[in-house]
């Protein structure tokens, strides 16, 4: 492939990039530090050229070469995803040097509402279907709603669609949750 040609494949390839750089962060705020999507394009293309040479490159077919793109952009996004995470527990932690508060332990009020929230929660739980059910409870314990959905057999289609449909799930249940929080409870005779 010529110079020319080449450089013209990465300049498509760049745009591409920050267009899908664009959508993958796009609904979350990125705040101060994070990389916008250009600098996230760039990185990706300065990685592949580290990783694989520019004439491994050059020799590939331009899907695959799109293709490896588009996993190293996917994986740089959830490395900057990760690395905001600890950084921002960091700063929400308490320093080594500060003493720890002195707690009696939740008080009687907390803990009848702690209770309270549990009794909502199963109860709005218990309205799901079994397959739902099932695919919460392992999308928490797996971590991950693709792993949950390969074990459950369920929801069917893609793994972005196990995260679209566990997504609306907990809203249904956050829903759930706080109609019955608000309804006036009953007391205990």
């Amino acid at each position: 492939m010529g110079l020319k040609s080449w450089s013209s494949v990465v300049e498509a390839l760049r745009g591409s990039l920050v267009k899908r750089a664009y959508s993958m962060t796009g609904r979350v705020y990125r705040g101060a530090g994070f990389p916008e999507p250009e600098d996230l394009a760039q990185g990706t293309i300065h990685k592949l050229i580290r990783a694989y040479g520019e004439d491994s490159l050059r020799d590939r077919p331009i899907g695959q070469l799109y293709s490896l793109a588009y996993r190293t952009l996917h994986r740089l996004v959830l490395d900057e995803f990760q690395r905001r995470r600890e950084v921002m527990w960091a700063a929400n932690t308490q320093s080594d040097d500060a003493p720890e508060p002195v707690s009696a332990g939740p008080g009687p009020e907390q803990m009848a509402m702690k209770g309270q929230r549990a009794r909502a929660f199963h109860g709005c739980l218990s309205e799901l279907t079994e397959h739902a059910q099932r695919f919460l409870t392992l999308s928490f314990e797996l971590g991950s709603a693709a792993a949950a959905q390969s074990e459950n057999g369920w929801p069917d289609g893609s793994t972005s669609n196990a995260c679209h449909i566990r997504r609306k799930l907990i809203g249904r249940l956050k829903v759930c949750v706080r109609g019955r929080l608000d309804e006036p409870m009953e007391e205990p005779a």
